[in-house]
């Protein structure tokens, strides 16, 4: 068969707003400076000066942020954590020493605001009010600036067959305490088909299907960012962020029995708002946080003009009295008490049915200090702090929910640190676990456990009612080593054991194993093609996984630079030492890291990850090299057939970002000054998974092209500030 009408995707309305701003920057004129200017020079003299008591793991100065080449300084916090191999991971984020509603409060801004920021060890959280086994990052910002700041940007695949702009236009002013910023951003993509890489279809397929077959949506985004702080009176601070933001995207399912094209396309509307309060009662530190949000979905599939539509709102309101401070003191230093008290309404539905959820929970934690370095009998032991926090949680529907930590950390001389910490406690699921809408999309592509065929299904995705809460159990081990006096070297290992009960997880793909346990979740015609695919979140009965996490950090000028040359390089590894699963009761346990495993969390577990990132910058150009490597993994996904034990080769990707600025390139343009220009590549060697069953063949389903449909992509960045 042979269809002729206009497949989708193509050039986007949504690309008009990308474009003016990219065409404004050229234009732009800048004063004198070009950069961040300051009412008034400034002398920053850097130091370790312990933020109550607790001393940071890592300082990033700002010749460190410098070679990062980053424009915003949520790009930067991302680059950090990617260093620290904790991607995902949430924190609690201080700006200046004093916590904010969120990172929407100071992710906007330019990095040419940051003095330092200061990354403080897992479990400081409870210090400032929040829970015990977050990390807190302090991002430290210059006393005064004032700047705007716009970019633009064109990205390319070098395969073709796909761009993408981007637009932000942004002003900030720091005058200490007060800060204010503003910021709007939009992002376009062009629809990538499966024509555009000469995708397999399966056997059977009507004439010219890769043409009606989305790799990649088209997407058009926009955001208006908002946040502003200020002190109020006399100790009492506030800070407030609110967003706007709206998206569509658009993206081709094939074609129906009769040859019309299908398509997806969704829209969303957001809007969110948060405000956190902050005040000194002595030496106690106490915070109000309230915050809310309304996100608006709508979701066409089918044919155009016939389509079934499938809407959401989902919206969620919360408060939360926080206070932290000394309740006396001990022979080692003050034993310090953190309370926390927080009500949050959740509510997500549709166009017939809603589902409300509240939570209400109380929690208390106390340091202990048992030993202290300056004072006691026992001072030669170094710092050593004991810490606990109980957390009650009610959630309507689940029930009541205790947690709790204990913990110590042990300093025993300044380039050592060790932290241990047990956490206990149960989970509910999130809302939009329970109470999704269903979604049912056609053309998903489904490698079928029984035949080791790849098939077309409907897949069914919302929410699964009746799940329960999770169990968990942690047990970590930390330790940090700065073993050389005049280098900044830092060394680090973590060993992290987990074992959950009752996990939630989305349905991963099909096994035999859990064709066994779901038979309910997988659809077949009469004649044994499987043609549906309940995707929706199930419980597993137990999980259990052991991992030992290392890092390392070096930074470095470069003594024979005379433009204040600086090197810097991490390392970060993960090695998953035990890692095993059993699905229900009765079926026996899985070693997800053999090749028995399943694909829970989408893929094959591999047993290491490895992140490098090294950076050279002076001034004005710059240039950072980025690598992931995943080990070699493995899925038996049946007994019976012997085209079903998938191998995944090690895969190794490299990123590179360089960038200049304008007085570099041309010194005697003065209309150059403020400008930089960014060049950065994603998956240089344009490495994609290979997968390969025991015959050696890669089945339709686990094509390279899917797990990186773009592949190597290069953008050209041009940013001005005035």
């Amino acid at each position: 068969m042979i269809v002729s009408r206009k497949p989708a995707g193509g050039r986007s309305r949504g690309h008009i707003l990308t474009y003016l701003i990219g065409a404004a920057l050229p234009g732009i004129a800048a004063p004198a400076l070009g950069q961040a200017t300051s009412a008034n020079p400034e002398i920053l003299v850097i130091g370790e000066r312990p933020l109550l008591g607790i001393r940071a793991e890592r300082i990033v100065t700002a010749d460190d942020i410098a070679t990062y080449g980053a424009a915003t300084v949520g790009e930067v916090l991302d680059e950090i954590a990617r260093e620290r191999g904790n991607i995902g991971e949430e924190s609690v984020y201080l700006v200046d020493g004093r916590r904010v509603a969120g990172l929407g409060s100071i992710d906007r801004f330019p990095p040419e605001a940051l003095a330092r920021i200061e990354v403080l060890p897992e479990g400081s959280g409870m210090r400032f009010g929040a829970a015990g086994t977050k990390r807190v990052i302090n991002i430290l910002l210059k006393p005064q600036v004032r700047t705007t700041a716009g970019r633009a940007a064109f990205g390319i695949a070098t395969e073709g067959g796909v761009g993408s702009r981007a637009g932000e236009v942004g002003f900030s002013t720091i005058r200490r305490p007060r800060r204010i910023n503003v910021t709007l951003r939009t992002r376009s993509e062009d629809a990538l088909r499966e024509s555009d890489r000469d995708t397999i279809q399966p056997p059977g397929s009507p004439v010219g299907l890769g043409e009606f077959r989305s790799l990649r949506p088209e997407l058009d985004n926009s955001e208006l960012r908002l946040s502003a702080a200020d002190s109020i009176a006399g100790s009492i601070d506030a800070n407030i962020s609110a967003r706007l933001a709206s998206g569509r995207t658009r993206s081709g399912l094939g074609l129906d029995a009769a040859g019309e094209p299908l398509e997806q396309r969704s829209r969303t509307r957001a809007g969110s708002i948060e405000l956190q309060l902050n005040a000194d009662a002595g030496p106690w530190l106490m915070g109000v946080f309230g915050n809310y949000s309304h996100d608006r979905n709508r979701t066409d599939i089918g044919r155009e003009g016939s389509a079934t539509r499938t809407s959401s709102i989902a919206t969620n309101a919360g408060a939360e009295l926080t206070a932290a401070g000394p309740l006396f003191d001990l022979p080692a230093g003050p034993l310090s008490l953190s309370l926390r008290a927080g009500l949050d309404r959740d509510s997500l539905g549709g166009s017939s049915e809603r589902f409300v959820q509240w939570r209400r929970e109380v929690s208390a934690g106390l340091q202990i200090p048992l030993t202290s370095a300056g004072a006691g009998p026992l001072a030669a032991l170094g710092d050593l702090t004991a810490g606990i926090e109980l957390r009650r949680t009610y959630v309507s529907q689940v029930g009541t929910l205790t947690n709790s930590t204990w913990s110590l950390q042990w300093r025993p001389a300044e380039w050592l640190r060790v932290d241990g910490a047990v956490t206990t406690g149960r989970t509910p699921p999130t809302l939009s676990l329970v109470a999704a809408p269903l979604l049912a999309t056609p053309g998903v592509r489904y490698l079928d456990p029984v035949t080791g065929e790849t098939v077309d299904v409907i897949e069914v995705t919302g929410g699964s009612p009746g799940l329960g809460a999770q169990r968990a159990a942690s047990r970590r081990l930390a330790l940090q080593v700065r073993p050389l006096r005049k280098v900044p070297l830092t060394l680090a290992a973590e060993y992290l054991s987990t074992r959950n009960r009752d996990l939630v997880t989305i349905l991963p793909q099909g096994s035999e194993l859990l064709l066994l346990a779901f038979p309910e979740r997988f659809v077949r015609a009469p004649g044994g093609v499987l043609t549906q695919v309940d995707s929706r979140p199930v419980t597993f009965a137990r999980q259990s996984e052991d991992q030992l996490r290392s890092t390392l950090n070096l930074e470095l000028p470069v003594p024979s630079s005379d433009r204040g040359g600086r090197f810097q390089i991490n390392l970060a590894h993960n090695w998953v030492r035990n890692s095993k699963l059993v699905i229900r009761a009765g079926l026996g346990e899985v070693d997800l890291l053999s090749g028995a495993a399943i694909a829970l969390g989408g893929g094959a577990r591999p047993r290491h990850e490895l992140e490098v990132s090294a950076g050279y910058a002076e001034r004005g150009m710059g240039v950072r090299l980025t690598g992931q490597h995943r080990s070699a993994a493995s899925l038996l996904l049946s007994d019976t057939a012997d085209t079903n034990l998938l191998r995944f080769a090690p895969l190794t990707t490299i990123g590179l970002r360089a960038f200049v600025d304008g007085p570099r390139l041309v010194p005697s343009a003065d209309w150059l000054t403020g400008t930089r220009l960014t060049l950065s590549v994603v998956n240089l060697g344009n490495a994609r998974q290979q997968v390969r069953d025991s015959r050696g063949l890669t089945p339709l389903r686990f094509q390279p092209v899917y797990s990186d449909p773009a592949g190597r992509s290069l953008m050209l960045e041009l940013r001005k500030t005035f």
